[in-house]
Parts: structure tokens; C-alpha cells; sequence
């Protein structure tokens, strides 16, 4: 008798975009929800920032279908200008840039129009690490700090941390050392970095007062309710007043202005308010179902320069998302890193995207190969897998 084995999708270029349409809908959703009453105050309509995220979900889908079709070895190529191009624009925001909240990191294309130069950045590391450390993962070989990805890596977060934005910041950092990690350094090296990483952190938090405060509020929210424990006391008092199964669409009072940044940096909250411990339960099993696809399809990439494609955009997206939630549930001082595809944010959902695009290019690559090899002789099928070990 047969065993019948019942697949929710067939490869794993279905799933990254399954789990990403999935994603794209309860973004919308809660976005909706979240930003309607600011919406409704700022502009006089209430769908603004729902027709925004549909937009820019729309666009992001098109760029994603379009760079699945584009070889990711042209983007590797390319990986220096892109390089270039970031930095540059990341000089324009410090000293062009008008600042807003006290922070210089948009560029306003248009009256309504703006975009993110770091969230670009983070692309850029992984395409950069890509390009480079692929060729010594074909060869075994370790990786090592004194090359040009790390390099550019460290220019990106010190160009971003003077917005001022350190979470970003350490977001980038963490996304390179993730990638290096997977490669393999000398011990010398491994040493070096657990001896400067919380030197580093300690004295970036403190350097400025108010972030500082910032940890000291993380420690014992409820005694600065009122200051800068605000945001986490809210945020925590919004996921428990949802209970198990949540105050229902639209009905959560969080987003009334009680909790600031409700549709973007603290969107998860209001999630977890209106949809329950259940919601919640069931979006982060979401990313760790794509963080586990994205391992997975890992393996399928034809070279070193592919695997760390996958595995850099892999630490990006379920990194951010950890990071997040984590904040959000005041297990991290307030750092300002938005969840993806949920929170509101036309820059982040973009790139975010677009890198995903590349993704599904390598496992497209990677059926090519693997289809050849099927129909090759012997001795050629042999060279063809020889990158995969």
C-alpha cells in the first residue's frame, strides 16, 4: 500500500512565497487597524497608511517576481557600486537631510515620498559578503575581518549610528559578524570579538544620556512610566489587556495614542491586543517557519556566494523579527528596529523584498543546476555538485 505524504507547497520557492503573501496580508491588516485613528487626525482619512502598505506591498511583490528572474551573480558584480551608492547616500542624510525627531534619516523625495538609506545598507553587507566570502566558502577556506565586506560594514554603521540610529546600527554589524560566523574565523579573531563587542556596546549606549536612560527604563520600566519607560509599559500593558483570544479587529485602545509608534516600531503590540496571545503565538511560528525555509533552501544554492545570500537575508529578516518582538515585550531596551512585513514602512518593506527576489533567483539558479546534472554523464555530474561537498 502507498504511502500518500501531503506537502503544504512544492519547493522551496513556493514557500519563501507563500509565507511571504502571508506575511503581506496580516501587515496590511494590522496596519490598517494600528494607524487608523492617526490616520484619521493627520490627514482626515482613516485608509491612508492601509492604501501606503498596499501600494508599496504591491510594488515590492513586482520587484521581488522581477529580480527572481535576474541572475544573482549580476547583482554580486555590481556589489561595490552598490557599495558606493549607499555610502553616499547615507552622507547626503547627515548633511543634507532635514531632521525629524531629532534624527536625520530620510531623504524626501516627494511631499510624501521618503526613503531610508541604512535600510538599503543592510542589502548591501549581505550582497558584499556574498561576493566575497563565497569564493573562500567554495574553498574551504576561512573567513577573515581584515577584508573589504567587514570594512564597508563598520563605514555603513558608524555613517549610521551619527544619524543617530543605533539599533539600526548594531542591526547592520550583528547582520556581518551572523554572516561571518557561518564562514568560520581564526580563534585570534573569535577572541578579539568577544573582547570588543560588549566593550563596544557599553560604551555606545552610554556615550549619550538619553540612551542610557533608555537602559535604565528597560531595567525597571515602571519606575519611569512616565518618561522613557513609557513606550514599554504601554506596549506591555496593550499584549496583556488582549488576553488569549485578544479585544477583536479595531477594538484595541493602544493605538488611541496611548502607545507611540503603534503602526511601525510597536505594531506587534497592537497585534497582540486585538488578535490575542493566540495572534501573537501564531505570527512569530510565521517567521520560524520562514527562518527554518530559508535554512533549508540554504543548501540547495549551487555556490558559496548563494548560500550566503540566503543565509544573510535569513539573519535579516527573522533577526529583525526577533529583535522586535523582544523590544516590544521589554526583553530589550527600545531601539527602533520595525518588524518586517508587519510594521508600517515603505523603505524597509522594499529592500526587504527585493532581497528576497535574489533569494528565489539563487534556488531558480540552483533548479538549472540540478537539472543539468540529472541529464549529464557521470563524470559531469560530479563537477556540477562538487560546490555542494
Amino acid at each position: 500500500m502507498k504511502t500518500i505524504r501531503t506537502k503544504f507547497w512544492k519547493s522551496h520557492y513556493e514557500a519563501i512565497f507563500c509565507i511571504v503573501l502571508l506575511l503581506l496580508g496580516i501587515g496590511c491588516i494590522n496596519v490598517f487597524s494600528a494607524s487608523q485613528v492617526a490616520a484619521e487626525n493627520m490627514f482626515s482619512n482613516s485608509r491612508h497608511y492601509l492604501y501606503r502598505y498596499g501600494l508599496y506591498a504591491l510594488l515590492g511583490l513586482s520587484v521581488m517576481y522581477a529580480i527572481s528572474f535576474i541572475d544573482y551573480h549580476f547583482w554580486l558584480k555590481k556589489a561595490d557600486m552598490i557599495a558606493i551608492i549607499t555610502v553616499l547616500l547615507l552622507l547626503y542624510v547627515l548633511f543634507k537631510a532635514d531632521a525629524i525627531k531629532g534624527a536625520q534619516r530620510w531623504i524626501h523625495i516627494a511631499s510624501s515620498i521618503s526613503f531610508q538609506p541604512s535600510e538599503l545598507a543592510k542589502m548591501a553587507v549581505v550582497l558584499l559578503s556574498s561576493c566575497a566570502l563565497g569564493r573562500r566558502l567554495d574553498r574551504g577556506r576561512k573567513a577573515n575581518l581584515l577584508t573589504a565586506p567587514f570594512m564597508w560594514t563598520i563605514i555603513f554603521s558608524v555613517l549610521v549610528y551619527m544619524q543617530p540610529d543605533l539599533g539600526t546600527a548594531a542591526i547592520i554589524f550583528a547582520l556581518s559578524l551572523g554572516i561571518y560566523f557561518i564562514i568560520g574565523l581564526p580563534v585570534q579573531q573569535y577572541a578579539l570579538l568577544l573582547a570588543l563587542v560588549p566593550a563596544a556596546v557599553v560604551a555606545f549606549t552610554t556615550r549619550a544620556g538619553y540612551r542610557a536612560q533608555r537602559v535604565e527604563a528597560w531595567l525597571d520600566p515602571w519606575a519611569y512610566a512616565n518618561e522613557t519607560g513609557y513606550q514599554t509599559v504601554q506596549s506591555i500593558m496593550a499584549i496583556g489587556s488582549g488576553g488569549f483570544w485578544g479585544t477583536g479587529f479595531g477594538k484595541g485602545s493602544s493605538k488611541f495614542y496611548y502607545l507611540p509608534e503603534a503602526h511601525t516600531d510597536f505594531s506587534f503590540a497592537v497585534l497582540c491586543q486585538e488578535q490575542g496571545f493566540l495572534g501573537g503565538i501564531i505570527v512569530m511560528g510565521i517567521f520560524l517557519m520562514l527562518f527554518y525555509v530559508l535554512w533549508q533552501a540554504a543548501d540547495q544554492a549551487r555556490d558559496g556566494s548563494g548560500y550566503i545570500i540566503i543565509m544573510g537575508s535569513n539573519f535579516l529578516l527573522t533577526g529583525q523579527a526577533i529583535a522586535n518582538i523582544a523590544m516590544v515585550l521589554g526583553l530589550l531596551p527600545v531601539i527602533g528596529v520595525p518588524l518586517p512585513f508587519i510594521s508600517y514602512g515603505g523603505t524597509s518593506l522594499l529592500v526587504n523584498m527585493a532581497l528576497l527576489g535574489v533569494v528565489l533567483n539563487v534556488l531558480r539558479q540552483s533548479r538549472k543546476t540540478n537539472a543539468t546534472a540529472n541529464d549529464a554523464p557521470d563524470v559531469q555530474r560530479q563537477k556540477l555538485y562538487l560546490v555542494k561537498g
